[in-house]
């Protein structure tokens, strides 16, 4: 016979079915987005190969199948592995530099709204919410202007996963309260910063009108199908139109659609 500890695990943690919806899931959409993509690369690939036969030479479409050493090469990034390390430093291969540019505690950019990092943890919960939070995870790229392709100008959007206690509150855990945590839930979340790319290097645009930060406690009006849904609704928003925030994101996926 089981445990009742056993029961009410197996019970906490059971994968029950919470949406109902006949509509497809996200990865049956997914699926199908790229499905009708790689059709249409493939369509005009044969296109290509119908109008200018004179391109595709038999011997070099198998190239690749006949020598599977030459597609390796073809995508190696050709850098020099580096030996492993315990230095408490950021290392990478030779002829590459790396750089910080957007830090924990940085201002996102938000106009009127750009708050000094303070060494000594003293920066306020307010402040906390217009900077960087911590432990960056996750990162999407949309670039600008919208709907053009553009490697130098850009949103970039990242997320704050979890916080370090020792370093974001003078004493730590110690004499914990309310403020207290309002910080640590604003210093996790998700940053949207303005990014550019100069004869320097990539720099923050500060301050920027796309700036934004998504904390713990950021109100998000629910839009489609989960809008006024029962499994939506809260004492706080009986209508089930406004959910608070999010938290603890850890990576990232990017819509075929351009969200993140």
């Amino acid at each position: 016979m089981s445990s009742p500890l056993k029961l009410v695990f197996k019970k906490e943690h059971s994968d029950e079915i919470s949406n109902h919806s006949v509509n497809p899931v996200f990865s049956e959409v997914v699926s199908a987005f790229m499905s009708r993509r790689r059709f249409l690369q493939m369509g005009m690939v044969a296109g290509a190969a119908v109008s200018f036969p004179y391109l595709v030479k038999p011997e070099n479409a198998f190239a690749a199948k006949a020598n599977p050493s030459a597609l390796s090469k073809a995508v190696s990034l050709g850098f020099t592995t580096i030996p492993v390390s315990t230095a408490d430093t950021v290392t990478v291969p030779e002829g590459y530099i790396a750089r910080p540019f957007y830090r924990w505690g940085d201002a996102v950019g938000i106009k009127g709204n750009l708050p000094e990092f303070k060494f000594d943890a003293s920066n306020t919960t307010d402040e906390q919410a217009a900077q960087a939070g911590m432990h960056h995870d996750g990162m999407a790229w949309f670039s600008l202007p919208q709907g053009k392709e553009n490697p130098a100008h850009g949103l970039l959007a990242l997320n704050h996963e979890y916080i370090d206690n020792g370093m974001l509150f003078k004493d730590g855990t110690a004499n914990w309260d309310l403020d207290k945590a309002r910080k640590g839930q604003n210093a996790m979340g998700i940053s949207v910063i303005e990014v550019k790319k100069d004869n320097v290097g990539w720099q923050v645009a500060r301050p920027s009108s796309f700036a934004r930060r998504i904390t713990v406690n950021t109100p998000m009006q629910l839009s489609g199908p989960a809008r006024h849904q029962a499994l939506m609704k809260t004492a706080a928003d009986p209508q089930g139109e406004v959910v608070l925030g999010t938290m603890q994101n850890c990576a990232n996926g990017k819509t075929p659609w351009g969200r993140t």
